[in-house]
């Protein structure tokens, strides 16, 4: 009779232990799924809501517990990036719309196309939404050089929109006008805004509050007039083109701007201004920043790059002459020049005495802040 010898006896044993290291595993692994398998479905919608829709309906193999969870998601995410053909993702979007449960509303909805798409295809998506009482909508296009018509976006109910192309500035042109009621939030980024229907593009939007232009272009000489009774805040950053507002109820306003920028306020344009940041990067028109500061004269917080202040130097002899514009003004906070964390130390920020009464003598009582480079570096 043969007798197994120590080696047989260590192979078993780590044979034993292997097995029941994988059981626990396996154990807390279903405790960790039973666990989030009790929360209620509302708050696992919530966590969904943070993968792709692709993700979400594999879910359904877990357990009977996750079989048709995903049918009643409030938000859905479609991005073609998860797919290799756009005729695998297009049969993935009309299994998902099929499947879902129509009795719930959809709360939110991001769409992400790569590549070549068809108008009918975003349609099919954005009507299912429309007539799910869609409240929020993201859309981003890396295609280069697409008219996306506006006409598209027909809601009731949609109260926020984002809508951008690639990263390519002004590579996506957005034609037609939006006529959506409930609007109250819309981002534009990388679109191409025609002058001939500019200012149309959110005058039906009658609810609007806040409108943010990122990296757009304003085709034409006469550019995009910002007409609207009821906005609230406005942000510019690197658009190229003429922008021209009206807004007699718009408190905040948020501009980075290159120094050959074009905006334009017309006479007592914004007379409900709190808060304003001005960021010119490298200006070398004085002139312009004056007009643009009298067009702020409602202004109680105002916070502005050192550059700016640096070209009111050149303009002592005009700038003496004339009355500070800010009868309002609690706080001003001039920070460094624009690159400062790239760039060698900077020089001491000094506000010459001209240049200070320009800003602050009509408002005695306001205070004065210079942000060092040491304090921007921290930060």
């Amino acid at each position: 009779m043969k007798v197994g010898g120590l080696g047989d006896t260590k192979s078993k044993s780590k044979e034993i232990e292997l097995k029941s290291m994988h059981e626990r595993k396996r154990m807390r692994m279903n405790v960790e799924l039973d666990r989030l398998s009790s929360l209620p479905d509302d708050l696992i919608h919530k966590i969904l809501s943070f993968i792709d829709i692709k993700h979400v309906v594999q879910t359904s193999v877990l357990s009977s517990r996750w079989r048709f969870v995903w049918t009643s998601t409030p938000h859905l995410s479609f991005s073609s990036r998860e797919f290799s053909t756009l005729r695998k993702f297009s049969n993935m979007v009309k299994h998902v719309l099929s499947g879902r449960n129509n009795e719930i509303d959809v709360y939110s909805v991001k769409l992400c196309f790569r590549g070549k798409f068809t108008q009918m295809f975003v349609k099919r998506i954005l009507n299912y939404a429309f007539s799910h009482n869609v409240q929020e909508m993201t859309i981003t296009i890396t295609e280069k050089q697409i008219e996306f018509p506006f006409s598209l976006f027909d809601s009731p109910t949609l109260k926020h929109l984002t809508f951008g192309g690639p990263r390519y500035r002004g590579s996506l042109k957005a034609t037609s006008t939006l006529e959506l009621p409930s609007l109250t939030t819309l981002h534009l980024k990388h679109v191409i805004l025609n002058d001939n229907t500019s200012d149309s593009y959110i005058a039906k939007c009658v609810n609007l509050k806040s409108l943010t232009l990122n990296q757009c272009y304003m085709k034409g000489s006469v550019g995009f007039t910002i007409c609207h009774p009821q906005l609230l805040s406005l942000t510019l950053k690197s658009v190229e083109g003429v922008v021209k507002v009206i807004a007699p109820q718009l408190k905040n306003i948020s501009l980075a701007l290159s120094h050959n920028y074009h905006f334009q306020c017309f006479a007592n344009a914004l007379p409900s201004l709190e808060k304003a940041d001005i960021c010119i990067h490298y200006p070398s028109d004085a002139l312009k920043i004056i007009n643009m500061l009298q067009q702020f004269c409602s202004v109680k917080y105002l916070t502005m790059n050192v550059e700016i202040v640096e070209l009111l130097s050149t303009l002592v002899d005009l700038i003496s002459n004339q009355p500070s514009p800010f009868a309002n003004l609690e706080t001003l906070k001039i920070y460094p020049v624009t690159g400062i964390l790239a760039a060698p130390p900077q020089k001491k920020i000094d506000v010459s005495t001209v240049v200070n009464s320009y800003l602050l003598d009509s408002s005695p009582h306001a205070t004065l802040t210079i942000v060092s480079c040491e304090v921007l570096f921290l930060k």
